[in-house]
């Protein structure tokens, strides 16, 4: 149970916000606005959009992995991105603990090379 955000821009001025609800047994509910460098927005929800983690970091305690690398895909869009920590320990152990902190991004958009940066927020790991 928890959710996974991800606020993405790019050099050309789009931008990207991903997010996905987690629970115990169904599949997440997945929602994507892209929003083009001239302001158009484009709307996706679940079966639109392909996000996996591909890699975790073990808290100190042990108690939890939290994904650090995604994998992230639109299909209609031609987009398939690799979403990675700028470091990995941006874990915040407060009443509410989550893992909050800054992304690099890089991977393909249209069919050519793309590279972006962004912030991404993690619950319930």
């Amino acid at each position: 149970l928890g959710w996974d955000w991800m606020g993405l821009r790019f050099p050309d001025k789009s931008s990207l916000m991903v997010f996905q609800v987690r629970n115990r047994t169904n599949a997440p509910y997945r929602y994507a606005i892209y929003i083009q460098p001239d302001g158009q927005v484009q709307k996706f929800e679940s079966d639109g959009i392909i996000l996996s983690p591909k890699e975790t970091w073990s808290l100190p305690n042990g108690n939890s992995n939290i994904p650090i690398n995604w994998e992230l895909s639109i299909p209609a869009l031609d987009m398939s991105l690799t979403v990675l920590a700028a470091f990995n320990n941006q874990y915040l152990n407060l009443d509410f603990s989550y893992w909050e902190g800054v992304v690099d991004v890089e991977g393909s958009f249209a069919g050519a090379s793309i590279k972006g940066e962004g912030y991404l927020e993690m619950t319930g790991y």
